[in-house]
């Protein structure tokens, strides 16, 4: 029987042609970083954000700095493995809307991807 362990940090495969591929865009990485709470991920608990935590927090203007943070450890993997050359992480706090943006600007091979993240607050 084979082990088909799920390592979230193995690069992403699209199906082309009925085989799979490997796929250049980190897109998907950042994406399961971000969404995976912290610590659910059976093969790998330390994968995920905490960014889920926020939630439970009032929308005070340290909020950006400590998502910032969660940001980066999630997608720390990422730069590690040699998947981006940089990662920029911009925060902004919309008290009217009761929500973090979080603005993740990756650079893969000169090509820039950017990712909106959104996390509710109260």
């Amino acid at each position: 029987m084979k082990d088909y362990k799920i390592d979230p940090y193995t690069q992403d495969y699209e199906m082309k042609g009925g085989q799979f591929a490997l796929t250049e865009d980190i897109g998907n990485n950042i994406y399961l970083s971000l969404m995976v709470r912290k610590g659910t991920w059976g093969f790998a608990p330390e994968f995920g954000s905490r960014l889920h935590l926020l939630q439970r927090e009032k929308a005070l203007d340290r909020m950006e700095r400590v998502a910032k943070e969660y940001c980066d450890e999630a997608l720390k993997w990422i730069l590690d493995k040699g998947r981006a050359e940089t990662i920029e992480v911009t925060t902004e706090l919309d008290k009217g809307n009761m929500r973090m943006k979080c603005l993740i600007e990756a650079y893969q091979k000169g090509q820039k991807i950017t990712y909106e993240h959104f996390v509710e607050v109260r």
